[in-house]
């Protein structure tokens, strides 16, 4: 190694580096800048000079060994390659530890081996990088919780989609004369539509489909309650059951819902009874879509349908519809979504071209139509998913 030579320009540099700077050699420190004296909290240089490295360290370093025997081992690194950068934890002269990058040089200095050491302070960047785990394991352990709640929101969506379940048919309507079929598909795990076809004696079959406002959980429940309550009116214990049925069950039911203010939600609802040896059926609309009437000819007509939304004013009156289904005459009960649902230039479907599709479809077995249905709006609205949950009850006469 050659003994560096002194120059006012490496002085300069020396003394007014932001990092601190000393030079060491066997006898201690011999000499430093002011960033090592205000790093150190001492009060001049001359303070400095007085210290042996030694003692500007604690008894350990953060590995857990002894600052003695690590230091000898970073000086001889130092000497073997010329220079050697490590971090270490430093001592101040007031006892506060603070942890510091040493850049160790090795130089000659009046022929004999010494040090130029730099100090650059890195309290700061622990200090982020301290902060910055805090903020991971923070993190970590909001994640956890949220992974807990999504898994308890889960559980809690199956069991609520698992009763909405339970409230649809499950076996084939049994309706002697008639075919029946029906579509039940929510936009989400749980929709605002439910539907239901069920006997309300030897001689009558009861039918409904309903479409809470909104979607989702809020929507899904209100959904469930009015199916429960439906089938707390129409399961025979009822005064009313018979072709006068429909407006009378409607009637209770929007008394409940109006008296119950649900989070300000209402719901749209068509209820009919078919009288299976006459053929007659009466229906009630509460501002719900008008079913659609396909003749065994193509005729295609909606029916009549008036009524405010459930839940709105507790004195609402409902108009009952009726009509004669002859052979071959298929009705379409439904939900919004399937007239309602966009392409991409914004154009709904519409219940004209719902008509004629169902015309169209006349021919077909009443399941095929009811499947074909689902993936013409599907078509429709392609590439975007259907939006909508789509609620259908699809009645033959035979």
């Amino acid at each position: 190694m050659t003994e560096p030579r002194g120059t006012d320009r490496f002085r300069v540099l020396f003394d007014r580096s932001s990092d601190a700077h000393f030079i060491f050699d066997e006898t201690g420190i011999t000499d430093c800048n002011d960033a090592t004296v205000r790093l150190l909290g001492c009060g001049d240089k001359s303070e400095v000079t007085a210290l042996h490295p030694s003692e500007l360290s604690p008894k350990y370093q953060s590995d857990g060994t002894l600052s003695t025997e690590k230091s000898a081992r970073m000086d001889a690194l130092a000497r073997e390659r010329g220079s050697h950068r490590f971090e270490w934890i430093h001592r101040k002269r007031s006892g506060e530890e603070f942890p510091v990058e040493v850049t160790a040089n090795s130089v000659v200095i009046d022929g004999r081996p010494a040090f130029v050491v730099v100090w650059h302070d890195l309290t700061e960047l622990k200090r982020r990088e301290r902060d910055l785990e805090r903020l991971g394991r923070e993190l970590e352990e909001r994640n956890s919780a949220l992974a807990a709640v999504n898994a308890r929101m889960r559980s809690d969506l199956e069991t609520a989609a698992e009763t909405q379940a339970a409230l649809l048919p499950h076996e084939p309507v049994d309706a002697p004369g008639f075919r029946v079929e029906w579509l039940y598909k929510p936009s989400l795990e749980l929709g605002g539509d439910l539907l239901n076809v069920f006997r309300l004696n030897e001689r009558l079959l009861g039918m409904y489909v309903l479409d809470v406002t909104g979607h989702g959980a809020a929507a899904a429940l209100l959904s469930v309650t009015a199916g429960h309550f439906l089938s707390s009116l129409t399961d025979g214990h009822h005064e009313g059951i018979g072709l006068e049925c429909p407006v009378t069950t409607v009637q209770r039911l929007n008394r409940y819902f109006s008296r119950a203010k649900l989070s300000s939600r209402f719901f749209t609802l068509v209820y009919g009874v078919l009288d299976l040896e006459t053929r007659a059926f009466r229906y009630v609309s509460a501002g719900h879509p008008p079913p659609i009437l396909v003749s065994r000819t193509g005729d295609t007509r909606s029916l009549v349908s008036s009524g405010i939304p459930i839940g709105l004013f507790e004195e609402a009156d409902y108009v009952p519809g009726e009509l004669t289904l002859e052979s071959g005459d298929r009705l379409y009960l439904f939900s919004d979504g399937f007239f309602e649902e966009r392409r991409l230039d914004g154009e709904p479907y519409g219940i004209p071209r719902l008509e004629h599709f169902f015309a169209e479809m006349r021919h077909l077995p009443l399941v095929e139509a009811a499947r074909r249905v689902r993936r013409e709006l599907e078509d429709w609205t392609h590439p975007t998913p259907i939006q909508d949950d789509l609620s259908l009850i699809a009645l033959e006469a035979l």
